[in-house]
């Protein structure tokens, strides 16, 4: 085989998060149906290493228990718990994808329904909101929460127009004539 030409191994595609997720499901399935009599054998093979823990066996059973959970833990998290934590980060990251893919087809699909909003301001708007707020937006469907942030906006356009509307006209008039020639006293400040 030429030096240059990949092996047969390289030119497989990397496994989809969905496929490590599957696999490590079933590996830990497995592993758990036969913790029981891996657990075993590896206890078995600590005894023959430390006798000394069998002799507690005869001496002091109560300690040989602890001694004996404390190495079904350590068991535990060595074969177990790293799979199963890679397992719940790979379902987190599995729902984020899926969670951003969905309000992604949502804004294309805002986006052509109406093409004159811009749904970059609509994104502002959300993070100006209370956190209360946000929070409950969140959990509204992706299409729902671009909707109702339409909706916000209008509001507060139309609320912004209404304050507008109710503020006083500027007053109309010449300003009141104060002459230095009148006497002084009748300022405030030189009455008493």
């Amino acid at each position: 085989m030429p030096e240059n030409q990949p092996t047969p191994q390289s030119q497989n595609p990397p496994m989809s998060k969905q496929d490590e997720l599957n696999a490590l499901e079933q590996e830990l399935a497995q592993n758990i149906d036969s913790l029981e009599k891996d657990f075993a054998l590896h206890c078995a093979k600590i005894l023959e290493q430390k006798p000394e823990l069998e002799e507690l066996f005869f001496e002091n059973k109560e300690k040989f228990i602890e001694e004996i959970l404390q190495l079904q833990n350590e068991f535990l998290n060595q074969n177990i718990k790293p799979k199963q934590e890679r397992a719940n980060q790979l379902k987190g990251d599995i729902a984020l994808e899926e969670g951003i893919s969905n309000i992604q087809a949502a804004k294309e699909e805002f986006e052509a329904e109406y093409p004159d909003v811009n749904t970059q301001e609509l994104m502002q708007l959300f993070l100006t909101l209370p956190e209360e707020v946000q929070a409950k937006l969140e959990q509204l469907p992706p299409k729902e929460l671009f909707l109702t942030l339409l909706e916000i906006s209008q509001q507060n356009q139309e609320g912004t127009q209404k304050e507008e509307e109710s503020l006083p006209k500027q007053v109309s008039g010449s300003p009141a004539n104060v002459s230095s020639t009148e006497p002084q006293s009748d300022l405030p400040t030189q009455r008493y």
